[in-house]
């Protein structure tokens, strides 16, 4: 990462290999957040074929109710 200074210079701010080690831990961060939403998408999916109320669909997946209708489409 590179940063401006003040009188227009560069400043790098961490090295390629603290660059590239942040990047990764974005990455999987990423891809542990989208994991745990389609798990939680799924599993009120799974509660709307149960036929579970709406209301009890959001406050256990907290998923708005727009959310889930989306769900329900699907």
């Amino acid at each position: 990462m590179l940063r401006f200074n003040e009188d227009g210079t560069i400043t790098n701010l961490m090295t390629p290999e603290e660059e590239d080690a942040l990047m990764e831990r974005i990455i999987r961060r990423n891809a542990y957040e989208d994991g745990a939403k389609d798990t939680t998408r799924n599993t009120a999916i799974s509660m709307i074929k149960d036929k579970v109320p709406l209301k009890k669909i959001a406050r256990y997946t907290k998923l708005s109710i727009k959310e889930i209708k989306k769900l329900v489409v699907k």
